[in-house]
């Protein structure tokens, strides 16, 4: 139970950093580089806040609980024949 506590807290956190970095560049940008973010930079750094929003969001974990094996049974059948 804490195990999963800290995944989904650790994927929250990336999600909310990600969204500062898309929103409002300067703010993150400012204490990890010690100056603005100009030009290329802000660019940059939304790059950056995406690449932490997809990574949030795809640690999050399933709400399902149920197996997913049937469903490669059914993609190495459609390959295989």
């Amino acid at each position: 139970m804490l195990q999963r506590f800290v995944v989904i807290a650790a994927a929250w956190l990336e999600i909310v950093a990600g969204l500062f970095f898309l929103a409002v560049p300067d703010l993150p940008w400012m204490p990890l580089f010690a100056a603005k973010p100009e030009g290329v930079g802000v660019h940059l750094a939304r790059l950056v806040g995406l690449g932490l929003l997809a990574l949030g969001i795809a640690c999050l974990p399933s709400t399902t609980t149920g197996s997913r094996r049937g469903v490669l049974v059914c993609v190495d059948a459609c390959v295989a024949g």
